[in-house]
């Protein structure tokens, strides 16, 4: 890609002056000028006098619509007109204002400022922007780029990186300026919010695995991922617990670099295998193939045969071919529809690990958000589980308060969310239930909560149970910004 530097006029000094204005100017005169467009230090800014327009290099940032004035000098036999700078600026511009110095292997941050015609781009490169080189007081520099050898040219006030492959003549490479870890880590979760269920659930693969219409490649990955789901029955042995978080699918990256002969166990693992079978299974089914009659389906009818058995024996061949094109679509519908499902799983544990990825609040020391799948023989549920760590706001020297919220939604007992909180060694437990049924029942059976507890010699100084709304996730809503709506509606 080959481009120009921008016009370099001489620091200050207009040379180009309109006959118009020129037939009234004499040597030492200063007359005023307005600023038409904002300019930072070294760049080109359109002057008006009375009612000529000018371009000059203004050695200082001006506003737009800044009154300055300009000074009718001679320079060179040709009268010249140059911008007049205050006093307090005179010992700054003492000094040569030096251009980047352009060299092979140079990496510059430039802005795109204006999107020029022919496929030209202007863009602007800052002092502080510059990389791999030392270069101290350099004035921003602009440059006239052409773009109409790129797929797609970049738009005003783009932020790209322009490495420079050669300089005489010059040549650039433009990229796109990388953006921050937690700018990339928003975007993405921007971009899962429109495809995340509200519960996301994997009950239609198990009812699916108990039919024999199931394509025996789906079937083998289905049952693994369910075998290797912890019952619930166990799921109170804290050792068991601790597994099976481990192998929930929220830490599979780690697992895969530590331990790598673990992830036939990884709950995440074993979905993306189903996912892609299932990918194929459906990308097989949905490719017409012709039918070709190498074998008859029904043996063949003698020619000896009564005209009637003829018959019977097509109408038999016309049944089978109709029977097989009639189940066809309806598996496939059934694969897309377990497809969805298990990508909607898979979001959600995507959703929850760049959660996780991100700085937490101030008062927060760190938090975990995770969804526990547990199976059992009506099918499998998943607990979604918030950790926080929170840190005091007045006694610094005391230990951190730890919260975890359990979520789970049953088909009996609907959305029940438990909180519990651990202050040193007090311990204080608020369930809560959308359904005023659930919330009765919960309530009556809280005796039996706090006898388990007894045994554990853990000291409980609050339990109670309440029907109502669930409490918004509050890891999920810090990391969403509410100012960058996910459809734009401004006209």
């Amino acid at each position: 890609m080959l481009i120009q530097q921008s016009i370099q006029n001489t620091l200050m000094v207009v040379n180009d002056i309109p006959n118009q204005l020129l037939a009234g100017l004499t040597v030492g005169q200063r007359i005023d000028a307005i600023a038409m467009t904002p300019a930072q230090t070294a760049q080109i800014v359109t002057l008006k006098v009375t009612d000529s327009l000018m371009r000059i290099r203004s050695p200082l940032p001006l506003q737009q619509g800044e009154i300055v004035q300009l000074e009718v000098i001679q320079l060179a036999n040709k009268i010249a007109l140059k911008l007049v700078v205050p006093t307090s600026d005179a010992q700054v511009l003492a000094k040569p204002l030096a251009l980047i110095p352009l060299k092979e292997g140079l990496q510059i941050a430039v802005e795109v400022i204006k999107v020029l015609a022919e496929n030209r781009l202007l863009v602007e490169a800052k002092p502080s922007s510059i990389r791999g080189t030392q270069s101290q007081s350099v004035p921003a520099q602009t440059f006239d780029i052409d773009v109409s050898k790129l797929a797609k040219s970049p738009k005003l006030a783009d932020k790209l990186v322009m490495d420079i492959i050669s300089v005489k003549p010059l040549a650039v490479q433009l990229a796109l300026e990388p953006k921050p870890r937690e700018q990339l880590i928003l975007d993405k979760i921007r971009q899962l919010l429109p495809q995340l269920s509200n519960s996301p659930k994997i009950s239609n693969l198990v009812n699916a695995l108990k039919t024999a219409n199931i394509p025996e490649s789906v079937k083998k990955e289905g049952v693994h991922l369910l075998q290797n789901i912890v019952d619930k029955d166990v799921v109170n042995n804290p050792q068991v617990i601790k597994q099976a978080l481990q192998y929930s699918g929220s830490f599979t990256e780690k697992q895969l670099i530590t331990a790598p002969e673990l992830a036939v166990r990884d709950f995440k693992s074993n979905l993306l295998k189903l996912l892609q079978v299932l990918g194929a299974e459906i990308a097989k089914k949905s490719t017409p193939t012709p039918v070709v009659n190498t074998k008859p389906l029904l043996p063949t009818v003698p020619l000896t045969s009564s005209p009637q058995a003829m018959i019977m024996a097509q109408l038999l061949g016309q049944s089978a071919s109709t029977e097989l094109a009639r189940n066809a679509p309806l598996e496939l519908a059934m694969l897309q529809r377990l497809l969805k499902e298990a990508e909607g799983v898979h979001n959600k544990l995507q959703f929850n690990q760049l959660t996780m990825l991100k700085e937490p609040d101030p008062l927060v020391t760190a938090s975990w958000l995770l969804d526990l799948p547990l199976k059992d023989k009506s099918g499998v549920d998943i607990i979604q589980i918030q950790i926080d760590q929170h840190k005091k706001k007045f006694d610094a020297e005391d230990d951190d308060i730890w919260s975890v919220k359990l979520r789970l939604d049953t088909q009996n007992l609907g959305p029940v969310q438990a909180t519990v909180t651990m202050d040193n060694d007090d311990v204080k437990i608020v369930v809560r239930a959308e359904r005023e049924a659930s919330a009765k029942l919960l309530e009556e059976h809280l005796p039996v909560l706090q006898q388990a507890l007894d045994k554990l010699t853990i000291s409980v100084s609050h339990l109670s149970c309440a029907c109502g709304e669930l409490s918004k996730r509050v890891l999920t809503e810090a990391y969403v910004d509410s100012n960058h709506s996910l459809v734009d509606i401004s006209v």
